[in-house]
């Protein structure tokens, strides 16, 4: 980590901001100098391991970043290459288009996928990861089934800015009701106002006491403070 810093302290940091919170760049991780290629270099193996589109990208990201390509030698999920192509989609179209401001030969890396669960204790000087959990929807009738959500973000304490990481949302009852869900949870931070907020779309099912089935659709708004 010193050998990056000592390179290009401030892009650097900025950057790691970037891809550790879009679920990409995972710390503590080792950068050797030596992978990084030069800038508008984009080496001949790569086009083996990728399509056409996901090489124009790469060629686009290389004019502004010196990159490190070892991740491709590595088995990646699909899930995975989703993430990373979608990435790549919206850096380079903000390159494109001039919005994207970074210092010129910033180094760029895509680190070993990690379970987020071990981030939720993360911390350094400069990073942290935190998770909030709150209820944002109970039976409109007054049973005892609810709906849990659990935000997982990241807080850039230089910038005090927060960067959600993954939700969860989970069916609960104190009683112990049966109950089951189907959701589509959709979470944003609202830079203005400070706040974590989003939409959560879905469908309720749960027995009450007596073993009636009861069904419930929802559209919850919900805001959390991060």
């Amino acid at each position: 980590m010193n050998n990056i810093l000592s390179t290009n302290h401030t892009s650097i940091y900025k950057l790691l901001f970037v891809l550790f919170f879009a679920g990409i760049c995972n710390l503590p991780f080792k950068c050797n100098a030596q992978e990084y290629s030069k800038l508008d270099e984009v080496p001949q193996w790569v086009k083996e391991k990728v399509n056409h589109e996901e090489y124009k990208l790469w060629e686009v990201m290389s004019s502004v970043f010196q990159i490190d390509y070892s991740f491709l030698k590595k088995d990646i999920s699909q899930e995975r290459k989703k993430e990373i192509l979608h990435l790549l989609q919206n850096t380079v179209s903000r390159i494109q288009n001039g919005s994207y401001n970074i210092e010129k030969g910033s180094l760029f890396c895509v680190a070993d996928e990690f379970k987020i669960d071990s981030l939720t204790n993360w911390s350094t000087e400069i990073l942290e990861c935190r998770k909030k959990s709150g209820i944002i929807y109970s039976s409109r009738d007054g049973y005892d089934a609810h709906y849990k959500l659990t935000v997982i973000y990241g807080y850039d304490k230089m910038n005090k800015k927060v960067y959600p990481i993954k939700n969860e949302l989970e069916c609960i009852s104190y009683s112990g009701i049966e109950i089951t869900c189907n959701d589509l949870p959709i979470v944003k931070y609202n830079e203005v106002e400070g706040k974590l907020q989003g939409t959560c779309y879905g469908n309720l099912f749960f027995k009450d006491e007596k073993g009636a089935t009861h069904s419930e659709d929802f559209t919850k708004y919900f805001v959390l403070e991060p």
